[in-house]
């Protein structure tokens, strides 16, 4: 069933104390000898690594606080993590003062992610008036937005300059320029889910703010339901922790977001929370400090921190979901189980929301849904279109319409017309 908040608050302590300890001991988790590592492609320095995992720590905090200060019954084990997070990167900003210094004197354009944990620690009082004034002289001198990148990098860039200076992000440009809606998740790449989350973050720092006016609600909505029951398919949590997070951050109506944060709540509440390239290091995940679990799933670890933050500092949502009496029960999981014998990926049985599926106290229409979506998206990627046509007419009989079954029947006539 759906975690209590209690729960929730106590899986968000543990993990804001882990980033504390993973920040404290940064140097033995990345490789030692510094001065060897090469800069390759596909191959960033442990510098650079470094501070992209002080930035996504950061983010962490700064989302972990505005649960505090939004003061919906947050606990006060929170507090205490936050403040050991706090600590620990105000610690290591000061130890990688000098060379953040150096670099961003040389290359303004890089102001993310040196940027983002000064301007966390500020928010704390923890001061540094000359670095501040650099940072602020990078953002000025309008380097970074000259980068050829996605669009959601450069509301990156937009959403530090607005924690810096405790301000919303001045995003509504290039929101204006945005998608509507991403691709249908037949088709779309884990970079598109990627991208959508991450707008939604920065435009709104991470639901501080209301989405921009131009912002299409039902649209988003829509897209990003499409995108996690694709995600949930896939069993990648690094993406499912971030499309439920942006479901909470921004109170988006999802159909979807409880039923899959139940379904996946054994696995986000691991000490460590599996990677989507950790497979082979399952028997090891309990081993906090291995080097190999550290660069795994730091990551997913903290997404699924910033999902706790995000989900307790929301105000409530109604979903709209199909309340008309289901099925039985059982027939939820028996769905489950067919559609994956259908796209021959029987090898997922195993898969975390399969098994937490049955806990799910959803309406059944919603939750077979969510399955059909999955299922339609991975058959479709097989070039199954049979299989397509199969679970396609499976969602109409279950009387449910959603935006994977729009597209696949738009699909199939696609293909029908050009053979």
């Amino acid at each position: 069933m759906m975690p209590s908040r209690h729960e929730i608050h106590h899986r968000l302590q543990e993990i804001l104390h882990l980033a504390a300890a993973w920040i404290t001991h940064l140097d033995d988790l990345l490789p030692a000898n510094r001065a060897d590592a090469k800069n390759n492609w596909g191959a960033p320095t442990p510098d650079a690594v470094e501070d992209k995992v002080m930035a996504e720590s950061a983010t962490l905090l700064h989302v972990a606080y505005r649960a505090i200060v939004a003061d919906r019954g947050v606990e006060e084990g929170v507090e205490d993590g936050c403040a050991s997070l706090r600590e620990a990167l105000a610690t290591r900003a000061r130890l990688e003062r000098e060379r953040h210094t150096s670099l961003l004197r040389r290359a303004p354009h890089v102001v993310w992610p040196l940027g983002i944990t000064h301007a966390v620690l500020q928010r704390f009082g923890i001061m540094d008036k000359q670095f501040h004034e650099l940072l602020q002289g990078c953002l000025n001198l309008g380097w970074g937005e000259r980068v050829d990148r996605p669009l959601f990098r450069s509301l990156e860039i937009r959403w530090a300059s607005g924690v810096l200076n405790g301000c919303r992000p001045d995003a509504d440009d290039l929101i204006a320029m945005a998608p509507a809606c991403t691709l249908p998740s037949l088709v779309a790449r884990r970079e598109d889910a990627y991208a959508l989350t991450h707008t939604l973050f920065y435009a709104t720092d991470f639901g501080a703010y209301p989405l921009p006016d131009c912002v299409s609600t039902q649209r988003v909505t829509a897209s990003l339901d499409a995108l996690l029951a694709w995600q949930l398919w896939e069993d990648d949590l690094d993406l499912v922790g971030e499309l439920l997070a942006a479901a909470y951050a921004c109170a988006l109506p999802s159909r979807y977001s409880d039923m899959a944060l139940t379904a996946v709540w054994s696995e986000l509440n691991r000490p460590v929370v599996r990677g989507p390239f950790a497979a082979h290091i399952r028997h090891r995940m309990n081993s906090i400090y291995d080097v190999e679990v550290f660069g795994s799933c730091y990551h997913t670890t903290l997404v699924a921190g910033i999902l706790c933050a995000t989900y307790l500092a929301a105000p409530p949502v109604n979903s709209p979901q199909n309340q008309t009496p289901g099925p039985d029960r059982a027939l939820v999981t028996e769905e489950a189980l067919e559609s994956l014998r259908l796209v021959n990926q029987p090898e997922r049985l195993s898969a975390s929301w399969v098994t937490g599926i049955d806990g799910v106290l959803e309406p059944t229409q919603t939750v077979i849904a969510c399955v059909l979506d999955g299922a339609l998206a991975s058959a479709y990627r097989a070039d199954d279109l049979r299989t397509v046509a199969v679970l396609h007419q499976r969602l109409k009989r279950y009387g449910v319409t959603t935006a994977t079954s729009l597209a696949a029947a738009v699909a199939l006539d696609f293909r029908t017309r050009h053979g």
